[in-house]
């Protein structure tokens, strides 16, 4: 072992002696300013950890409208489909219950089975995206053991008056505006938009075809932000509204010879995120952050008879036929920093409450409060080469007794191109409201919370280094290797819960046991007018509890870029391959896992160009953006899984569904 350590040392101290003569005014993708999990915003570079940044440029390349859009192309990231419930995210071998989604740092509600629907999260607003592949409990606390996903929104600088629309062959018509002002210390902005979609992907199989896979829905947004700078500080309030209608379209049923209906259901979400952020210094020498948040979900459920004599609609009676659901989570962090001798120190508080109403939680209205203080210091030594930080976070929780969550963090620079981080963390976290209370039954469901789940404990293990080979102007090669590891107590997961009974019933229910590692390696490229970036993850799970003792997994991204100087015309090419995995279920009470087939293989592709352009030769400043493209060019649609009955009571298939090919046209004007 002290030889591999000797050799390790040897080869980084040459690589480093090699690349001192590296050009410090060229590119630098570390240099990116992020705001995740720090009292004040601070260079990529300079954080503990390894933080994944989609900036605005990336999400227009692709056509993305909304939050599956764009992570659907992400490496070690998967997004799966329901009619119903919408887009959930698996990321880092977690599902989506164990990432949270923040927005400027207050955490999104509305799980619907778990998970926050990603196509509800619209993206015109949105200014960049910050990544955590890794545990954030100690900042962020419970659900945040698979990493956070940290949305940050537009601020207005300047006054400006934009324009977005795009159209999609797919059924896809979106318009958005904004407008925004600045004077002196006081700058404001407002957005609102609508996103159609006709819906995809018939199922009838009559000549009368009205039921879709992806059902038929509307969504109009809004958002408003204030900023008004005082003299040490600066005071933030904004706001973000969706309000959608889903149609969920049933087949034609007939009540005579003349007389005919179909059962139909619409559903009614709103979400209403309001954040206030006051953030500043003292003396020069200390930092403040503190925010609140609310976060409003509510969704509605009609179920009703349509009458096609006369094209009225009558509400059905029946168990669970309508519903309303709303949950409110209140939110109050505050982060204070400074520096005590040569240790800096960040001490924060964090608040946080639930309340939920709905007629498929057990006792109709329920509770939860979480409160908490963490304390973070670092410390640098080696002439700042080496920096050491160490993170603590006890909490009060009204449910369940939560342990002491610790972390340890280093980030050593043996020299101007390399970067080498490590850490060790451990999370929790409380079952939600629904895995405990929920009480969901009709004709497509039969889900049953369990109030006797126990909360789950894990231990995580990171190491990653950074290496900028080359460097120098417009030439760049970034590589990037990453390992993790997990290991997960008592994860929760749905399951059966009576099987060989013909009307399967789930439940929520404790895994004894997941562990996991994945490595990962990123290799960015640029030359001149080109570039590429390659990532390749290899998942290996420990499933010692299942009847496959374990399995890999494997996961590929490329991206391509060229730029053409004359006329200045970008040309993108997007590809993922997702590897074949095994698909595992808790299909038992007693916390172990069963092998149920193999998920397929599958690639998406996704091209595009894009143009900017003044609208007069007078006009120094291009204004106008048109974009053009094509998503998931191979048309993958159903991927049928062997040996699957039922991929969960949802939507009762054995397959994985996308969305088909689409050509898609987006045009911005920006003044």
């Amino acid at each position: 072992m002290k030889l591999y350590l000797l050799l390790f040392f040897y080869l980084i101290g040459n690589v480093c002696f090699a690349q001192t003569s590296v050009d410090s005014a060229s590119y630098n993708p570390l240099k990116e300013v992020i705001v995740t999990g720090v009292s004040k915003p601070i260079q990529a570079q300079n954080a503990l950890s390894t933080v994944k940044i989609i900036n605005r440029k990336l999400i227009d390349a692709q056509g993305a409208n909304t939050l599956n859009d764009i992570l659907r192309n992400q490496l070690n990231m998967q997004v799966q489909n329901d009619g119903l419930l919408g887009s959930s995210l698996s990321m880092q071998g977690f599902s989506s219950d164990k990432v949270k989604i923040l927005l400027d740092g207050i955490a999104v509600n509305g799980r619907e089975n778990g998970s926050i629907d990603l196509s509800q999260i619209d993206l015109q607003n949105v200014l960049r995206i910050e990544i955590v592949q890794g545990p954030m409990s100690v900042v962020y606390g419970t659900d945040a053991v698979g990493g956070i996903i940290n949305i940050i929104t537009k601020k207005s600088k300047h006054e400006q008056i934009g324009i977005t629309t795009q159209y999609e062959t797919i059924g896809k018509y979106n318009l958005h505006l904004n407008y925004g002002q600045s004077k002196q210390h006081f700058n404001w902005s407002i957005s609102a938009g609508r996103n159609f979609f006709s819906g995809s992907n018939y199922i009838d199989t009559g000549s009368v075809k009205r039921q879709m896979l992806f059902k038929p829905k509307e969504q109009y947004v809004a958002s408003i932000f204030v900023q008004q700078k005082l003299k040490n500080s600066t005071l933030q309030l904004s706001s973000d509204i969706l309000k959608e209608t889903l149609y969920n379209k049933g087949p034609l049923a007939a009540w005579n010879a003349f007389r005919v209906y179909a059962i139909d259901e619409k559903y009614y979400t709103t979400r209403v995120n309001n954040r206030l952020q006051w953030q500043g210094t003292w003396k020069q020498l200390y930092n403040w952050n503190w925010q609140l948040g609310m976060a409003y979900y509510q969704r509605i459920r009609n179920r009703y008879t349509l009458d096609f004599t006369d094209l009225s609609e009558q509400l059905t009676s029946g168990s669970g036929d309508q519903d309303t659901s709303r949950f409110i989570d209140y939110t109050s962090r505050g982060m204070f920093s400074g520096m005590y001798h040569t240790l800096n120190y960040t001490l924060g508080v964090d608040l946080n409450a639930q309340f939920g109403n709905s007629l498929k939680l057990a006792n109709r209205t329920s509770n939860v409060q979480d409160y908490a203080v963490f304390a973070q210091g670092s410390k640098v030594f080696y002439q700042d080469k080496l920096k050491l930080q160490a993170g603590l976070r006890a909490t009060y929780n009204t449910q369940y007794a939560v342990p002491l969550i610790p972390e340890i963090n280093l980030l050593y620079n043996p020299c101007k191109t390399i970067q080498i981080r490590t850490s060790y963390s451990k999370g929790f976290r409380a079952p939600s409201l629904k895995e405990r209370y929920l009480s969901f039954v009709d004709q497509n469901h039969f889900i049953i919370g369990n109030e006797q789940l126990r909360p789950e404990n894990s231990t995580h293990l990171q190491f990653s280094i950074s290496h900028v080979a080359f460097q120098k102007n417009s030439t760049l090669l970034h590589v990037l290797f990453t390992q993790y590891y997990n290991h997960v107590l008592n994860a929760i997961n749905l399951a059966l819960s009576n099987p060989g009974v013909s009307i399967s019933q789930y439940s929520y229910y404790n895994l004894k046991e997941l562990k996991n590692t994945i490595s990962s390696l990123e290799i960015d490229m640029r030359y001149k007018n080109c570039s590429a970036k390659l990532g390749v993850n290899m998942e290996y799970n420990f499933q010692s509890v299942s009847s496959l003792s374990s399995f890999t997994a494997f996961e590929q991204t490329l991206s391509l870029g060229y730029q053409l100087p004359k006329p200045a015309i970008q040309f993108n090419c997007f590809v993922k391959h997702t590897g074949s995995r095994p698909y595992m279920q808790l299909g038992a009470v007693d916390g172990t896992l069963s092998y149920s087939g193999y998920q397929p293989n599958f690639t998406f592709v996704d091209i595009s160009t894009e143009h900017s352009f003044a609208l007069s030769k007078q006009a120094a400043a291009k204004h106008l953006k048109l974009s053009a493209g094509v998503k998931n060019l191979l048309n993958v649609q159903s991927l049928f899984i062997p040996g699957v009955v039922a991929v969960g009571p949802h939507n009762g298939t054995s397959s994985l569904n996308f969305l088909g090919r689409s050509l898609f046209i987006t045009l911005q004007y920006q003044l």
